[in-house]
């Protein structure tokens, strides 16, 4: 029995397909229909420089304010009945 095998490689590594003016490159894994995004590291990189570093300079700076004041608190709420 032989297995039949086809006639271009388009089916398995894909073909370019035009959507919106783009072009997406498919490609066939496992079954499994693939779509590579060009510039998606750039992306990745915007959203780290844009979002992540903010948030985190902004808890670094407001942990130690929260911890000074949960500190106080405790301080004030365990002192309270002994004055």
């Amino acid at each position: 029995m032989s297995v039949s095998r086809p006639k271009s490689n388009a089916r398995l590594f894909g073909r370019a397909m035009r959507r919106g003016g783009r072009r997406f490159a498919r490609r066939r894994i496992s079954g499994t229909l693939l779509a590579r995004r060009r510039g998606q590291a750039t992306l990745d990189y915007a959203l780290v420089m844009g979002i992540v570093v903010p948030l985190a300079i902004v808890c670094f700076w407001f942990v130690p304010r929260i911890m000074q004041s949960v500190y106080d608190m405790s301080c004030v709420v365990w002192g309270w009945p002994f004055p």
